[in-house]
């Protein structure tokens, strides 16, 4: 607690100091900029291709679920009906025999489904996200080298990223 409290002096004093040479100094310019990256890369054109790319990829892996989700059911709704013919009357001890091979059939189908389902959320989970990580890495690597580039030519020294912080009061 004393340790933000003096942080949160320090910051006023910082800012205090900042307001009060900028009406002294109207003209002199700062050697950093300060820029909010977020906004920058919220607002970067590349970036906004990008989140579309990665919207159409989570659409292709929502397809491809949906479809071994749908075999899924197909298969556990089959293994139901058979299970059903297995205890009605009048079904003789060769037919039972047949429904119960096929039962057995089914399960391990079933089973393979389960199996491959919960291996391709598992593999496109990994897949999209380390394709977002490397995407977003790679356009905060550009913007960076862009803002560098565009603000030294406006005759900043340095660019310093602004970073917000929410307090949370407990």
């Amino acid at each position: 607690m004393i340790d933000f409290m003096s942080k949160l002096l320090l910051a006023a004093s910082l800012l205090a100091w900042l307001v009060s040479s900028s009406h002294a100094q109207p003209v002199a310019r700062s050697p950093v900029a300060f820029v909010h990256y977020e906004t920058v890369f919220t607002n970067y054109y590349k970036a906004r291709l990008a989140n579309i790319q990665l919207q159409e990829m989570l659409d292709a892996i929502g397809r491809e679920r949906v479809i071994l989700l749908t075999q899924f059911d197909q298969v556990q709704q089959e293994l139901k009906n058979l299970r059903l013919r297995v205890v009605e009357d009048g079904v003789g001890d060769e037919e039972r025999q047949s429904l119960r091979r096929r039962i057995d059939a089914r399960l391990v189908e079933a089973k393979s489904l389960e199996e491959r389902i919960k291996n391709f959320n598992e593999t496109q989970e990994q897949r999209w996200s380390d394709q977002n990580r490397r995407i977003r890495a790679d356009l905060m690597e550009e913007i960076g080298e862009k803002m560098k580039t565009y603000l030294r030519g406006r005759g900043f020294a340095a660019v310093q990223p602004v970073v917000l912080h929410i307090v949370r009061q407990q």
